[in-house]
């Protein structure tokens, strides 16, 4: 394979729980081989187990942190986890693992899930779970909808009345299609509520899952965030507190999040008959082929955001984080964190924004600085940006 295979493609391995054994670091090791020979592969897309961190975290250097390091929460709350029977490691030994992951190489992540709604999740103890993983420095968070599997305990009669569960049917991502003169498309059902949790709460945790997202995920807005971590303010309540002060940004980030709401509305059927009628006239398949219904909605608003509004999502999370400071730290000097926090933005805006055209392509971009934001970066963001100033 990796002799023929072009380099920039990844190597899937299919196990659910890779790097639990030892045998597994015998298979990195063979890997490390063809990255030395081949420069091959340079991702590996992998679900790693959860209960042999040291062996997980070995894997991934071995292998120069070409995939994730996996930390499956499904909910932080000791109740709700009793509940599914299921027992995390401790959140030290969480912190360890994150460490330890981005230690690794500069690309290495580390990344966690959580499942909304298990049985006794509340809208408090979802955000609450979400506030720990993001204060943690885990660098991407998935909230995922729950799903009622057919022959699962949760996914039964009993679970299903106890928890007076709310289900609805929606298509798979991109699960659909014509093939060979077949027209198919693969749904699920999934659980949007319980008497812990209402439907309207389920759509408030997606909407924070959008702002995760587009502020979180990936390094998206580091600086701004390490920024704020030397006021003590967390990352996430920046985040979520933007996500309820919606109504106060421009009206092109209004229209995403909105949007993006309405689309997980949207996305819901009452009924798995229902949704396969709708499927079944010709003129509603043609809304799935151009993207109107079916996609992955996290990816398909992230994109949209970064693409036709990246410049006001950064205003946005600079005007908050500047209010969320003056309002917490009287004794700051407004105009000296105006200025670092223009900055700041300006740096993540060149940095990150994509080049969607021609002109943008050609663009040469002079900006200058009141602060050495790069030796800000290159020292971890560990002093103050105001130690970087330029005279």
């Amino acid at each position: 394979i990796a002799r023929r295979i072009r380099r920039e493609q990844p190597l899937h391995i299919t196990d659910s729980n890779f790097g639990m054994y030892r045998q597994d670091l015998e298979v990195c090791r063979v890997i490390r081989r063809l990255q030395d020979e081949f420069g091959w592969p340079y991702d590996i897309f992998v679900t790693t187990g959860k209960n042999r961190t040291d062996l997980i975290v070995e894997a991934a250097r071995i292998t120069r942190g070409a995939f994730y390091v996996i930390l499956g929460a499904q909910s932080m709350d000791e109740m709700v986890l009793d509940k599914i029977k299921r027992k995390n490691i401790s959140i030290q030994g969480m912190r360890e693992v994150v460490a330890q992951a981005q230690e690794i190489s500069k690309t290495q992540r580390a990344t966690s899930a959580l499942i909304i709604p298990l049985p006794g999740e509340t809208y408090k103890s979802a955000v609450d779970g979400m506030r720990t993983l993001v204060d943690m420095d885990i660098d991407y968070i998935c909230t995922f909808t729950l799903q009622l599997l057919e022959g699962t305990e949760i996914g039964g009669l009993q679970s299903r009345k106890q928890h007076e569960m709310v289900p609805k049917f929606r298509v798979v991502p991109n699960y659909y299609g014509t093939f060979r003169g077949i027209s198919a498309i693969e749904t699920e059902e999934v659980c949007v509520g319980t008497n812990t949790l209402s439907t309207d709460q389920y759509f408030e945790l997606r909407g924070i899952h959008l702002f995760l997202a587009g502020y979180h995920a990936d390094d998206n807005m580091l600086e701004m965030r390490r920024y704020l971590k030397n006021f003590g303010i967390s990352a996430f309540d920046w985040m979520l507190h933007m996500k309820e002060s919606i109504d106060s940004a421009l009206e092109s980030v209004q229209w995403v999040y909105r949007d993006f709401i309405q689309a997980n509305k949207d996305e819901l059927w009452h009924s798995e008959q229902e949704l396969l009628e709708f499927w079944n006239v010709r003129e509603n398949k043609e809304t799935f082929i151009h993207g109107e219904l079916g996609d992955n909605l996290i990816f398909k608003f992230r994109a949209r955001a970064v693409t036709t509004c990246f410049r006001e999502l950064v205003d946005y999370g600079a005007a908050m984080a500047e209010r969320m400071i003056r309002e917490q730290n009287s004794h700051a000097d407004p105009e000296t964190i105006r200025r670092e926090i223009r900055d700041i933005a300006e740096y993540m805006y060149f940095k990150r924004r994509l080049a969607v055209s021609d002109k943008d392509i050609a663009e040469e971009v002079v900006h200058a600085f009141d602060h050495d934001v790069l030796a800000w970066e290159a020292d971890k963001y560990a002093r103050s940006l105001r130690e970087y100033g330029r005279e």
